[in-house]
């Protein structure tokens, strides 16, 4: 991958190990780089929906203009951005940038990362808008990421020295670690965390909120377009929503003139507490969305039904939808129907001019390979 830099490991490292080796291979004797972009999201575990063309016809949507481009950024691209010096590299898998300067976190093996709000709107050109509000979503929803106190990096230039040598090891838990061949750890099958953190640089839990995500937004450059496409997705989140699915079917759900409802509402029940998707708790209507975990895992199927029968001797009345009950118009007609017989009728949609392509009624051969 670069000189110097090696790996030992029972299995070949994943895209995102190879991203944070790399990034701390890259720092050594040089200003330091920080991931950004998709890579920083996956580091820290925020979801990054790839594009659903039906998706965007259906809410009214602009078309991410990079929306093609994501499949390959996520599976193989790793996304750098310097802070203090320009950086040039010559392998292709590399993506290198200018930061912002928003402040550093920590992700996954305590990897550097710019904020994620930063990192969201570098991604934005490939995410169409309701990914981007659903990474949003899942970000509000989160409890607190490890924030750097400093907010860009500092360098001295160090001594002329020989090549820096870089190794990693897998420990009993799966993390990675770092350690020379003269490390005297390594050789004990010890390990330490990879890229921990300077003494230099504390760290203090942030935890995000949509007045933290604007400030963090306002110093930024306005006629971004990534900017633009943040700033008008933080508009259509919500709290408490915990997965990409609930982003959409809470989208489709206002888009179609009903009221916004409460995410993952709380229930208190005989056999303990429980949480609906999608809720409106003074008409005590539901709807869940049931994703593959449900059809693949028994156990988690059997509790699911269990729970829907004591929610509804409990008095609501809860519609369970799968995928294709949103990509299908008719299926789709169906569930909005009943929607409407519990909520009253919809507000008239305004008609507008779509900024997006002519809707499509049935998924593309990529969607339906995505979903």
């Amino acid at each position: 991958m670069a000189l110097g830099l090696w790996c030992v490991c029972e299995e070949p490292p994943t895209h995102l190990q190879q991203a944070v080796l790399l990034r701390e291979h890259l720092s050594r004797g040089r200003p330091p780089l920080r991931l950004t972009g998709v890579t920083a999201l996956q580091l820290l575990d925020l979801p990054v929906p790839r594009g659903r063309s039906w998706v965007t016809a259906l809410l009214r949507d602009r078309p991410a203009p990079h929306g093609p481009e994501l499949v390959r950024h996520l599976d193989s691209f790793i996304h750098l951005a310097w802070d203090t010096a320009r950086f040039h590299s010559r392998l292709p898998q590399l993506r290198i940038s200018r930061s912002h300067g928003l402040p550093t976190v920590l992700g996954s093996w305590l990897a550097h990362l710019v904020d994620p709000v930063e990192a969201l709107v570098v991604a934005a050109p490939m995410l169409d808008p309701w990914a981007i509000t659903a990474t949003l979503d899942a970000l509000l929803s989160r409890g607190p990421l490890p924030r750097a106190v400093v907010a860009t990096p500092t360098w001295t230039a160090p001594p002329p020295s020989r090549a820096p040598v870089h190794g990693v090891t897998r420990s009993s838990s799966g993390n990675l670690s770092t350690g020379g061949p003269s490390n005297p750890a390594s050789k004990r099958g010890e390990s330490a965390p990879l890229s921990r953190p300077r003494r230099s640089e504390p760290v203090v839990p942030v935890t995000y909120t949509p007045e933290i995500v604007r400030a963090l937004l306002e110093p930024l450059p306005l006629t971004s377009h990534g900017v633009r496409a943040v700033s008008r997705a933080l508009g259509r989140t919500a709290p408490r929503t915990w997965s990409p699915m609930e982003t959409l079917v809470r989208l489709i759900v206002v888009a179609a003139g009903f009221p916004a409802p409460v995410m993952n509402v709380t229930v208190r029940t005989p056999y303990g507490t429980r949480h609906l998707d999608l809720g409106w708790e003074e008409e005590m209507v539901a709807v869940e969305f049931n994703g593959q975990v449900h059809s693949t895992d028994h156990a988690a199927y059997k509790d699911e039904m269990h729970r829907l029968e004591v929610l509804r001797d409990l008095g609501w009345a809860v519609r369970v939808l799968v995928y294709d009950d949103l990509v299908d118009p008719r299926r789709r007609g169906e569930w909005l129907t009943w929607l409407s017989r519990r909520l009253g009728p919809p507000r008239p949609r305004r008609t507008r001019r779509s900024s997006s392509p002519r809707a499509r009624t049935r998924p593309s051969a990529r969607d339906e390979s995505e979903a």
